[in-house]
């Protein structure tokens, strides 16, 4: 088992990389930051994001003064009430017995235990001073909390609330009543400067992908209309050589797109993308934003996730050679020594419903992937416990990230239609076998509301060899859905700014 360093989200990871502990509000902070490993002979070092030094007339770094944090909500020190669950045995074995064998074996023989034996690892293994298995946080209201153990260190004097000035929304694509770029055409990139404000009257202005190629993080000023009619500026921190498309994804024609995200020219393709789409959920639906899908549109939703990777994945050696040619496809051009990896992933989280899972699975297999992997992000309290029971029927207290890996010799037309494959009463679903799946287990305390960690430092580590300098290779990302930038990365989506906004996050002293 190994501690991480004192400055990293990872807290805690066994010595194969299958068990984490990630602080949620910290990675989410550290995913806003572009750190160099290397600088240059005569070059600054690059200072991170959200962190503010004092700097001398030589340019050396004195002495680190503030930190960001976003604000979050107080840690988890009890499990949830489990008043939902079936009080009886019988009542259980009724609401099972209409519960596919396949979906039973699925959580009951393959997750459930793992996540188990998971935390049982952590508790004999990880041994945190203060007993809390989570980061302090920045929280909406700390005197009124009496400063719990959750709570910044040194918080800052002006409470913040999780609202815009005078009534303005958090999104952009949600002000004036504009929803992003809704015209399918492409137009030039927007180069944000780091070095001066960059202000936009309304995000129609925001056509098209917009970028910030510097080590440095730009502000974008974009016009919100309050409650009151009059428009008010607000502000968003752009993470260092991070890109972004503002835009409705089509989630409504069924049939198949060749421009899936408006605004993205078709030629830009990734290493890996990240899905969080919008499931329908018995108790979870998004006020705002995108529109959970009914089990009956799932088909379309499949198809636009489809579309999304046939379009924006690399699929040939060829296309890669054309990437190492022109560098089109990064937000900065790679350095000369950089190795490029030529693996190509798609991760999409899900809900626990097997219609969910198939969805995944039939979105990545029709599109030339195998499921590679499955990391399952347990939500615990700070003290360790599972915020729910782990074998509950109407609340699981995880959630699975699905991973598939492009395999050049998987016939797409050989896999037939995927909505007939498998059999539920067996223990595949489309063919996939569960017991040949690698799974990883992530521990977390939760956040806010459908805030999940950010798993960069993960993936670069499980997928892209980061944890060596020596085979660490330049990779591309993109996340869909996104609600929330990270730096290096592309984001898509119509909340794609939601918690960079300023008013998101607090200042405070770092320790």
């Amino acid at each position: 088992m190994v501690n991480s360093p004192d400055n990293s989200s990872i807290l805690f990871h066994n010595n194969e990389n299958t068990v984490f502990l990630v602080d949620l509000p910290e990675s989410i902070a550290q995913a806003q930051e572009f750190l160099q490993a290397t600088s240059a002979p005569g070059q600054d070092e690059c200072v991170p994001t959200g962190q503010t030094f004092t700097i001398s007339n030589q340019g050396n770094r004195r002495h680190k003064i503030q930190k960001r944090s976003p604000i979050s909500t107080v840690a988890l020190m009890m499990p949830y009430p489990s008043s939902t669950e079936p009080k009886t045995d019988s009542a259980r074995a009724k609401v099972l017995s209409r519960t596919s064998l396949s979906e039973q074996q699925f959580h009951g023989e393959f997750i459930q235990p793992l996540v188990a034996n998971a935390l049982d690892d952590l508790r004999a293994s990880y041994l945190p001073s203060d007993l809390q298995w989570c980061l302090p946080r920045a929280v909406l209201d700390e005197t009124a909390r009496g400063k719990e153990a959750s709570d910044i260190s040194d918080p800052p004097t002006k409470k913040r609330k999780l609202e815009q000035p005078h009534g303005g929304h958090w999104s952009p694509s949600n002000q004036s009543g504009e929803m992003g770029n809704s015209i399918w055409t492409t137009a030039p990139p927007t180069i944000l400067s780091s070095t001066s404000l960059n202000i936009f009257s309304s995000t129609s202005e925001l056509e098209g992908v917009v970028k910030n190629p510097s080590a440095e993080e730009a502000v974008l000023s974009i016009s919100a209309v309050g409650h009151d009619g009059v428009h008010y500026p607000s502000e968003y921190i752009i993470p260092p050589r991070s890109a972004f498309v503002l835009c409705n994804l089509p989630l409504s024609q069924p049939e198949p797109l060749e421009t899936p995200i408006p605004g993205l020219p078709s030629s830009q393709r990734f290493n890996l993308m990240l899905f969080d789409p919008p499931w329908p959920n018995r108790s979870v639906r998004r006020s705002r934003g995108y529109q959970t899908h009914s089990y009956n549109e799932m088909d379309i939703l499949s198809q636009r996730l489809q579309d999304i990777l046939r379009v924006h994945s690399y699929r040939s050696l060829d296309d890669f050679s054309e990437f190492s040619a022109t560098s089109t496809d990064t937000i900065t051009a790679p350095e000369p020594q950089e190795q490029i990896s030529q693996e190509v992933f798609a991760a999409i989280w899900i809900t626990n419903s097997e219609k969910a899972r198939k969805v995944a699975y039939e979105a990545l297999l029709a599109s030339g992937f195998r499921i590679h992997e499955e990391w399952i992000w347990i939500k615990i309290t700070a003290d360790g416990q599972a915020v729910c029971p782990l074998n509950g029927i109407w609340r699981k207290p995880y959630e699975i990230l699905v991973i598939g890996r492009k395999d050049p010799t998987l016939v797409v037309s050989d896999l037939g239609d995927a909505t007939s494959r498998g059999n539920a009463d067996t223990a595949d679903l489309l063919d996939v076998d569960p017991s040949t799946v690698t799974r990883r287990v992530i521990a977390a305390v939760p956040d806010l509301h459908s805030r999940k960690p950010n798993l960069k430092p993960v993936f670069e580590r499980i997928l892209f060899d980061f944890a060596s300098e020596s085979t660490r290779k330049t990779y591309s990302a993109l996340e869909v859905f996104a609600r929330g930038l990270t730096s290096e990365w592309w984001a898509c989506g119509n909340e794609v700014v939601k918690f960079n906004a300023r008013d998101c996050w607090v200042e405070h002293d770092s320790t």
